[in-house]
């Protein structure tokens, strides 16, 4: 799912509950993580963003960094243990 802005940047949006499938172990999640788990599928060469959004439940403490996080991730990130990195 792409989510609008500047048309020079592909943005995409990302459940917890897709994340939760994806990734059987904690894990760092990066934008690049996701696109290489087909989560995101960016044009090759053009930048894009990735925002987690709170759909769904997180078991697992991942760690999230370069991805823009909504308040509702945000907070099941947090009480499922994970961390957020700016």
């Amino acid at each position: 799912m792409a989510f609008t802005g500047s048309p020079n940047i592909a943005r995409y949006a990302v459940n917890l509950s897709d994340i939760e499938k994806a990734f059987s172990e904690k894990t760092h999640i990066t934008p690049r993580l996701l696109a290489k788990r087909r989560l995101v599928r960016p044009h090759a060469g053009k930048p894009f963003e990735v925002k987690i959004l709170g759909g769904g439940k997180i078991t697992k403490a991942h760690e999230f960094s370069g991805i823009k996080i909504s308040v509702a991730a945000r907070e099941k990130i947090i009480s499922a243990g994970g961390k957020i990195h700016g």
